[in-house]
């Protein structure tokens, strides 16, 4: 797995040793808002984990943590080689991270000869819209409602 950084940030693979965390992280509210994969437990935990791992030994998913200080803060995430995810840990929100991460993670999908990249996100999510405008995405189009996502959403791109 690669590690990357990002102007003060550390993104490295998924390690079992952050599942406690991924349970802190997923108390929050909003955390449960936006996912559809929820992480309650630390059994849900170690399961979440193991699947970014087995994501990167299949080549289909290549997620990072992010860590400030070594605390874990975030996840950034190339899904089906195109699509850029990410979520922010409620204690390192407004401090830019999502948007450092999404950048760095863009310029590494770039550099591998990735030429687009899509950012999706519900239209009710002001804070997912500010990332992609500050990480160089455009936006697209407003997508259509399709489940389990109640309401339409934006689609965002970035060229290399």
């Amino acid at each position: 797995m690669t590690a990357l950084t990002a102007e003060g940030l550390v993104l490295r693979g998924w390690e079992p040793g952050d599942a406690a965390a991924l349970v802190e992280i997923y108390r929050d509210p909003a955390m449960l808002r936006w996912t559809r994969f929820p992480v309650t437990t630390a059994a849900e935990a170690e399961v979440w984990v193991a699947n970014q791992q087995e994501g990167w030994a299949a080549n289909t998913r290549h997620s990072f943590a992010v860590l400030d200080d070594e605390r874990l803060v975030g996840c950034v995430a190339l899904k089906r080689g195109i699509e850029v995810g990410y979520w922010t840990a409620a204690h390192a929100r407004g401090r830019d991270v999502a948007s450092r991460a999404v950048r760095a993670l863009t310029a590494w999908a770039i550099g591998n000869g990735v030429t687009t990249l899509e950012l999706r996100h519900q239209v009710d999510n002001e804070a997912s819209c500010r990332v992609a405008e500050k990480s160089g995405f455009r936006l697209r189009e407003t997508l259509p409602a399709t489940p389990p996502w109640p309401l339409p959403g934006h689609l965002h791109l970035r060229t290399g």
